[in-house]
């Protein structure tokens, strides 16, 4: 029996790693399921993102959606497997919320980026919110260290969900109150957000990046409930690439109205132009253009 053991930690330790997915909702959708996988896992993931970035993505920069154009910015729906391990999460089907995408290259830091996403007040990072409240669950010392230092706990296999509090510098665990105003309907909302960085292996390079997860934990409507937000959720990634930071955003959402429905191509325009507004005011921030306090 014991003969046989180095071959089996041969075997092991030759397994292949994991494949690049192609395109980019292959890519986001193996990102929002990987989010609590292995460092190799999202590895394969960003390199995916990337390589759609180079051949394609590049052409979303600086642009704003339209009824014409509107199908360059929309993105496939989210299966019920993506989210399976996002908890509390709400009852509906992922497949029946609607997709769109932002890119930007900002120009500044990539640590910069991340001190901005993840600070308390982000209704005043992005004046979109009407106010908004984020509460930490995890040490945001220990997170800030990892990335001061750029010194992060490498994951060699998925995070036990059971006890993701157990590594403060790599996984950041934020709860969060706000309410945002689209066409004149203001829904109130709560919202969980998680994020994750580290160093990565990035198309071949290595690359330091954060990725940030949100979902509403339950259905929210608006006063009187006739606009109801029946589940929401986003991934981003910020990302050093090519001396730059390179950020992805992207958004998933069910809105039910008394005038659109959550699929019309209006309220798809809305909330991709609201995607790459946000691109371009971090883009300001970053260059000084806009001085937050």
């Amino acid at each position: 029996m014991m003969r046989g053991l180095p071959v089996l930690l041969v075997c092991v330790a030759c397994q292949r790693p994991p494949e690049t997915p192609d395109g980019l909702d292959q890519s986001l959708r193996y990102l929002f399921g990987a989010f609590y996988g292995s460092d190799e896992e999202v590895s394969a993931g960003l390199s995916g993102l990337v390589d759609w970035y180079e051949d394609e993505g590049r052409g979303l920069l600086g642009e704003s959606a339209s009824l014409d154009n509107i199908g360059s910015f929309a993105l496939e729906p989210l299966r019920q497997e993506d989210v399976d391990a996002y908890a509390p999460r709400p009852d509906g089907d992922p497949a029946t919320a609607t997709g769109v995408i932002a890119v930007a290259e900002l120009p500044c830091a990539w640590k910069r980026a991340e001190r901005l996403l993840i600070r308390p007040d982000q209704d005043v990072v992005f004046t979109d919110f009407d106010f908004y409240e984020r509460s930490y669950t995890t040490s945001r010392a220990a997170y800030d260290g990892a990335r001061q230092e750029g010194e992060y706990v490498g994951i060699d296999a998925p995070f036990d969900l059971d006890a993701l509090q157990a590594t403060p510098e790599v996984l950041l665990l934020t709860e969060n109150r706000t309410s945002g105003t689209e066409m004149g309907v203001t829904i109130p909302f709560d919202l969980h957000m998680h994020a994750r960085h580290g160093r990565f292996s990035v198309a071949d390079e290595e690359a330091q990046a954060g990725l940030y997860v949100t979902w509403m934990p339950e259905r929210a409507e608006a006063e009187g409930g006739a606009n109801t937000m029946e589940q929401s959720y986003t991934f981003e990634v910020d990302l050093e690439w090519k001396g730059q930071t390179l950020w992805v955003y992207a958004s998933w959402a069910e809105v039910q109205t008394s005038v659109f429905a959550s699929d019309s191509t209006i309220l798809m325009t809305a909330a991709a132009n609201t995607a790459q507004d946000t691109a371009r005011r971090m883009a300001d921030i970053c260059t000084g253009d806009i001085v937050l306090d």
